[in-house]
């Protein structure tokens, strides 16, 4: 391991630890730059959206509940959790620079525990990203957060262009051999705007 992701990996480590009882007290909330509150919750579709269609309602979804300064609660329905899948330990984390919150929660595919994150613009939702890891060991305790940066790209006439990079930093348990919880990680990049398609654990 080279001495940079070293030292990412310890900063991480610390920012995590650092911030762990913030995360464990309100990690379903987060607060905009202006003022507003996202608040992400899973439980029946029935019950979070009464007078809803999108799906049966004895289906387990995520909400997010946006709340503007001086206007009442919009609930909005993170589009890819209407299937049948169990969905559950959701977190929310408001990205400044994007105006973007971003939603992580657990879910099962079948027998197959995942991870999926998604964004909310204010406008459209940001196509889901799935975290596979082992896919048969459930997945436990997953956290998030969020770095910056931006590079300059040379189009080999000497002209150069400014590319803005948003790295999603994830981290959580699986179940191993003889019940060992052991602890993953993986950078989601998002290289302006679009998903880079790897994530390596």
């Amino acid at each position: 391991m080279n001495r940079t992701l070293k030292t990412l990996v310890c900063m991480l480590g610390l920012g995590l630890a650092g911030a762990a009882a913030a995360l464990a007290a309100g990690h379903e909330t987060a607060l905009g730059s202006d003022g507003t509150v996202y608040q992400v919750r899973t439980g029946l579709y029935g019950d979070l959206f009464p007078t809803g269609r999108a799906t049966d309602r004895a289906n387990a979804v995520v909400a997010l509940d946006v709340t503007k300064p001086g206007a009442p609660v919009q609930r909005i329905l993170a589009p890819d959790s209407i299937g049948s899948e169990v969905e559950s330990s959701p977190s929310v984390v408001f990205e400044d620079d994007s105006q973007t919150v971003f939603l992580l929660w657990e879910s099962a595919i079948n027998i197959h525990p995942v991870l999926e994150l998604a964004g909310f613009d204010g406008r459209s939702w940001l196509r889901a990203i799935t975290v596979t890891g082992n896919p048969f060991a459930v997945k436990s305790s997953p956290q998030f957060m969020i770095t910056r940066d931006s590079y300059d790209l040379d189009d080999g006439s000497g002209n150069t262009t400014t590319r803005h990079r948003t790295i999603l930093h994830l981290i959580w348990q699986e179940q191993g051999a003889v019940n060992q919880l052991q602890t993953f990680y993986t950078p989601i990049i998002i290289n302006d705007g679009e998903y880079i398609g790897w994530n390596p654990l």
